[in-house]
């Protein structure tokens, strides 16, 4: 399957996540295109597989933005894709006990069907 094109984000292209995605890929979206349009999670659609994203309101590294492009354009593929978003910020997914973690656990369970 060919990558999809994928405009990257302007927030993505000034660095998010601390350059990180850049130095992975070996440069910006502009300089490497390709390599963004093959590591974008849309391109890989539709996985024939159900995901969840869990995502905070108040996550200052990720922009929500990104999970919810992500669960819509899954379901227009035809997967089963849920968004489930919590007051809070990258780190309670983690965090036992949290609203955000039980989540996850709940979505873990829904998916292997338990």
């Amino acid at each position: 399957m060919a990558p999809t094109r994928c405009a990257p984000s302007r927030r993505t292209a000034l660095g998010i996540l601390g350059g990180v995605i850049a130095a992975y890929l070996g440069g910006s979206p502009a300089d490497r295109p390709d390599a963004y349009a093959q590591a974008s999670p849309l391109a890989l659609l539709p996985v024939g597989i159900p995901s969840i994203c869990v995502h905070g309101t108040s996550d200052a590294l990720v922009p929500i933005d990104w999970s919810e492009r992500f669960a819509a354009a899954a379901q227009r593929a035809g997967d089963t894709s849920d968004l489930r978003t919590f007051d809070g910020d990258d780190f309670q997914p983690i965090t036992f006990g949290a609203t955000a973690w039980e989540s996850c656990v709940q979505g873990v369970r829904s998916l292997a069907g338990t």
